[in-house]
């Protein structure tokens, strides 16, 4: 693709994202400020090329085959992945305060979204995180460019797309980006420090990963420096950049980081080679395959094993040696 070509391309790619998001936007205030009536069928929600789901405080209405439509929905969007692994799922949780729940049926609800949240964890989904409704346009749209990116590029990975993304960003943007990371990168060391060990600063911490996480893509070109960087928060922010966009030449450094950097960290780059054993095994098989047996030595020879990270390196493996199902043909036998 030539440059002229390039910046077409990435000129439609940039506005068919604005315009998705729109959609999306408009939607999601609808159902916030109407919430979403009951349903009981959801099998005519079949024909989508990306899966977005959102959640506040409530799981929603329940459906004749799950706790809520968005369950449902997730469900089946699951299923595709899981018979497609390129097939592109992201999932945002609103961090907006409210008030504290005055029923036992308000309780439940947010107990049912903590543990859908922590259930899409396991299964090794990265969820996004947004502070407040009106930032949640600013959280998806660097994911789906990212992902039109990728869908419309001749490479179809997500690294493709990433320098491609990063051949058009113009310096000043750069800088504007450097000095989002650098605030984000001070906030979790801040946050580190200031917040008694426990779920609450777990939680704290994982929102500022999530926001990096939505920079990965304008944030690429500095992958490089943040790497190197001597501050954890900066490292952190790179880490958080690999989960997005795996890339080859970072994954025996991500197998490092399980051995030199605290739980925190080496737990979202574990989470970054599960990601890298997705989205890599077709080009780089054997490379994944070396930075998994690195971490799992990293982590053996540890003071202490983290179990989570036990468990993600453990469900890598397994993806790294995924295989599409095949359809059964069924051979017709002719009447004689």
């Amino acid at each position: 693709m030539n440059d002229q070509a390039s910046r077409i391309f990435w000129g439609f790619a940039q506005h068919l994202a604005q315009f998705v998001e729109r959609l999306l936007v408009i939607s999601f205030h609808r159902i916030a400020s109407k919430g979403i009536p009951g349903i009981n069928d959801n099998s005519q929600i079949e024909d989508y090329d990306i899966f977005v789901g959102v959640m506040w405080k409530r799981m929603g209405t329940p459906t004749t085959t799950a706790q809520s439509g968005t369950e449902e929905e997730f469900s089946r969007a699951y299923q595709r992945w899981r018979d497609d692994n390129s097939f592109p799922v992201l999932f945002y949780f609103c961090n907006q305060r409210f008030a504290p729940p005055r029923s036992g049926e308000e309780v439940e609800q947010l107990g049912k979204v903590a543990a859908f949240r922590e259930d899409l964890t396991k299964k090794g989904f990265l969820v996004g995180d947004y502070s407040s409704h009106d930032e949640f346009s600013e959280v998806v749209r660097p994911h789906l460019l990212l992902l039109l990116g990728k869908m419309f590029s001749s490479q179809r990975t997500t690294l493709d797309a990433a320098q491609r993304a990063g051949e058009h960003t113009a310096t000043a943007d750069l800088s504007a980006v450097r000095a989002q990371v650098l605030a984000l990168a001070e906030e979790y060391e801040e946050t580190r420090r200031s917040m008694r060990t426990g779920d609450a600063r777990t939680r704290a911490m994982g929102v500022v990963a999530s926001r990096m996480r939505s920079l990965a893509l304008p944030a690429y070109p500095l992958l490089a420096e943040l790497t190197a960087s001597q501050s954890t928060g900066q490292r952190l922010a790179a880490i958080s950049i690999l989960e997005t966009i795996p890339t080859p030449e970072y994954l025996l450094w991500l197998a490092d980081r399980l051995s030199v950097e605290k739980p925190f960290l080496g737990y979202h780059a574990s989470v970054a080679l599960l990601q890298a054993a997705r989205n890599l095994r077709s080009s780089c098989a054997k490379d994944v395959h070396e930075a998994l047996e690195r971490a799992s030595q990293n982590l053996r020879q540890s003071d202490w094993q983290d179990p989570n990270q036990v468990e993600v390196l453990k469900r890598a493996e397994i993806d790294l040696n995924w295989t599409k199902p095949k359809k059964l043909r069924v051979r017709k036998r002719r009447r004689t």
